[in-house]
């Protein structure tokens, strides 16, 4: 009898521990795996195309920004891309419709996802209403209305889900710095944080987990909505030159600065829901400051103390938050620039400069450009119709009939073919006209 009982006990006892095991397993098993999101944008181009600056200082341009976005998407799991606003300046939109478009068909290149609306972008609404169908991309704006109906011209938001995860993204912008222009084009700027409150709500409904502001608005008014609109987890961008990045409330503002010349790059990965954000490296910094601290202890006072506690206060502020690093990129010359983007400014050039040369020569015959390929092609035509040889006429115009206007010809498509920068290409031509003074008079211009 004692023996059976025994038997039954060391049953018992494996039976139980193989239940505990299973148990485990089944826990890990249920255990969400981690989701893991990358955002990308960048802020206020303000119609800059191409790099700014001189040399090895030049940042910004559409190209080294396609690149980016390309190798971002290679190396990050999810990535959403997006441009916070003001993609184009007032005159762009006034005089230069074709440089909208062509804007807006890089962006699509790109496939961008969201795009709001800035104050300068609105003034040509009809032309972005018109080519909103055709983009892969959304625009957004959910404080820009018609006066004389008083309804969005865009939509506010825009929803994208992944990984069981929904995330809303709205838009809003500052009124233009002349109020009498958006007037005239029957547009009105509404108070952000009204839509701000009106928009979350609505995003709220349909269960975002994550609620994203893409923001033209002043510091001072991102500041604002952040304090009075809880539930946005991320404000990016701003109408501010300089690069910012600082937490009100529990909203993370991040801008990388103005006319397309940083980008800002956030990444972060959780497995439950989440309430808000916090940056990693902020909390690293804090961490390693109070451990310094601790290790002056001798050094103590009523001041030290105090930022202790500050330091504390602060760091018990990231519990039951989620972590996120938050890089400012450069587009700098270590961005290689994407040819399919530099082709389409290209055209852009072509087209602009053929509205103000009527006489524009698409081929010249004495000069051979059958080496090059499209983009090459075209900027060796634009600088040869640009550049002047003998007065007002172009180099274009007299390289058939000129010894020298063709010898300037062939020093632009052989520069070109070696892929020289256009600065460097326009410098040479000088230094040859400088060094041949005597062919500039007509006397000479022929022999």
């Amino acid at each position: 009898m004692n023996k059976l009982i025994t038997v039954l006990l060391v049953f018992l006892s494996i039976t139980l521990f193989s239940c505990a095991g299973l148990q485990r397993d089944s826990g890990k098993s249920l255990m969400q795996p981690e989701k893991e999101f990358c955002f990308l944008f960048t802020n206020s181009t303000l119609g800059k195309l191409e790099p700014e600056g001189s040399g090895s200082r030049q940042q910004g341009g559409l190209a080294r920004r396609s690149t980016l976005i390309n190798e971002t998407r290679e190396t990050e799991k999810k990535v959403l891309v997006f441009d916070t606003g003001n993609i184009f300046s007032d005159k762009d939109l006034l005089l230069d419709k074709d440089k909208t478009l062509y804007t807006l068909i890089a962006l699509d290149k790109m496939k961008i996802d969201v795009l709001n609306i800035g104050a300068y972008d609105v003034l040509s609404s009809r032309l972005l209403k018109k080519n909103e169908p055709k983009l892969v991309f959304h625009l957004v704006s959910a404080n820009i209305k018609s006066i004389s109906t008083g309804e969005l011209i865009f939509k506010p938001y825009t929803i994208a889900e992944n990984q069981g995860i929904k995330i809303g993204i709205f838009g809003l912008t500052s009124n233009h710095p002349n109020p009498t222009v958006l007037k005239n084009k029957n547009i009105l700027i509404d108070n952000p944080v009204k839509e701000a409150e009106r928009t979350v709500i609505r995003l709220k409904a349909e269960n975002c987990d994550i609620i994203i502001l893409l923001s033209q608005l002043t510091d001072t008014e991102n500041i604002q909505v952040a304090k009075q609109v809880p539930g946005i987890h991320f404000i990016f961008g701003s109408s501010s030159r300089t690069d910012q990045k600082k937490t009100v409330e529990s909203t993370m503002i991040i801008s990388p600065g103005t006319k397309g010349k940083k980008a800002a790059l956030i990444k972060t990965s959780f497995r439950d829901t989440v309430s808000s954000f916090y940056d990693i490296r902020t909390k690293a910094a804090l961490e390693k400051q109070l451990k310094n601290m601790g290790e002056k202890e001798f050094q103590q006072s009523e001041d030290i103390a105090s930022e202790k506690s500050k330091i504390e206060n602060r760091l018990r502020s990231f519990n039951n938050k989620t972590g996120c690093t938050c890089n400012t990129i450069m587009l700098n010359k270590n961005i290689k620039e994407d040819s399919r983007i530099t082709l389409l400014i290209e055209k852009y050039k072509q087209i602009r400069l053929r509205k103000t040369i009527p006489d524009y020569k698409k081929t010249i015959s004495s000069v051979d450009l059958s080496g090059l390929d499209e983009e090459k092609k075209l900027l060796a035509l634009r600088l040869m119709n640009e550049i002047k040889c003998y007065k007002d006429l172009n180099i274009a115009s007299l390289a058939d009939i000129t010894p020298f206007c063709r010898k300037l010809a062939d020093i632009i498509v052989e520069r070109v073919s070696t892929g020289e920068s256009e600065g460097k290409i326009r410098y040479r031509i000088l230094q040859e006209k400088e060094q041949n003074k005597k062919y500039l008079d007509k006397k000479h211009l022929f022999q």
